[in-house]
């Protein structure tokens, strides 16, 4: 479902709004199950921080954040992908 710039599932083609949650969950199972992390999702995921250095919920497909903001839950997410995906290495 990756389309080189998010997840282009049921809930973009009603929004056309990627969500930034669901790369980290990509991440994650990728890493727990043993294959290997698509390098465009990772790109993406950490191309989405805000100066404030969490990450934005959403984003188009030109990656503008529109109207989203930050939250626990995605950088939460986030986080925890990252963190597996550097105890792999």
């Amino acid at each position: 479902m990756f389309d080189g710039v998010g997840l282009r599932d049921l809930p973009y083609s009603q929004t056309h709004q990627y969500q930034t949650y669901k790369l980290a969950l990509s991440i994650y199972a990728s890493v727990v199950l043993g294959k290997p992390v698509n390098s465009a999702v990772l790109s993406v995921l950490l191309r989405i921080q805000a100066p404030t250095g969490g990450l934005y919920t959403g984003y188009d497909a030109g990656y503008s954040h529109g109207s989203t903001e930050t939250n626990t839950e995605t950088m939460s997410l986030a986080v925890l992908a990252l963190q597996s995906l550097e105890s792999e290495r």
